[in-house]
């Protein structure tokens, strides 16, 4: 199958087409694309979704739902989607783990979906640095999947540190129960680290989208104070203007 391009007038992402034999949910490389007025042969099909493909016949595209399926993404295989009539669905594979009582999810790469540690053993897990190796995977302002062309160094601070809490106490005055003035001990610490903002190269959506993303890299991790948990407190990925 194959496509006779002219140059489009704009960039307008129509679909994309299978050329190098690579059977899958979203284009495999560049050269598969399809943009507004590019000229289509007769015959030749093109995925417009995941779920959906038009084929050429007699001048114009005839459109269909993909059979029921289902299929894990490339760069995260805890992530599954599925056809549905027609209609994509995600899901994260990682939100059906169930832990034991004593026990604790672990989240650990891109493959390891559902580990549990009893949280005995998990608790002697100190603070600290931690580096691995593989494709830098995040999703955009519009949910679109992205990912990086290669393998980067990543870094995360995982591991448990200490905090109390001894109890309240207070006095009966006057028939009434009053907190003490030196009321809970209580202290709490989270895993924080602290370094410097990297930009990578990324690749977005079904389009393969180059864009770039920065990223804060760790370089050290401590047991800090914790705060109250914000959607700014969270590591998130700030993409850079086209």
């Amino acid at each position: 199958m194959t496509v006779l391009s002219k140059e489009p007038s704009g960039d307008a992402y129509f679909g994309w087409i299978e050329k190098d034999g690579n059977e899958g949910y979203v284009a495999t490389s560049g050269g598969e694309i399809v943009h507004l007025e590019d000229v289509i042969e007769p015959g030749v099909s093109v995925h417009i979704s995941a779920c959906s493909y038009c084929t050429c016949k007699l001048g114009r595209l005839k459109c269909k739902s993909k059979a029921d399926g289902k299929w894990t993404s490339p760069s995260d295989q805890c992530l599954q989607y599925s056809c549905n009539n027609g209609e994509e669905e995600t899901l994260n594979l990682r939100d059906l783990c169930e832990c034991k009582a004593d026990e604790v999810q672990m989240i650990s790469g891109t493959t390891d979906c559902c580990s549990c540690v009893q949280k005995s053993k998990a608790k002697m897990t100190a603070c600290s640095l931690k580096r691995s190796t593989g494709p830098l995977v995040v999703y955009d302002e519009n949910n679109e999947l992205c990912t990086s062309p290669g393998n980067v160094t990543l870094t995360a601070c995982s591991g448990f540190c200490d905090g109390i809490q001894s109890g309240s106490v207070s006095f009966l005055v006057g028939g009434e129960w009053t907190p003490a003035k030196q009321d809970t001990a209580r202290t709490c610490h989270c895993c924080s680290g602290s370094g410097s903002w990297e930009v990578f190269e990324v690749r977005c959506g079904r389009e393969q989208k180059n864009r770039r993303v920065k990223k804060e890299m760790y370089d050290s991790c401590t047991c800090d104070a914790c705060k109250e948990s914000t959607d700014e407190s969270y590591d998130t990925p700030t993409y850079l203007p086209d």
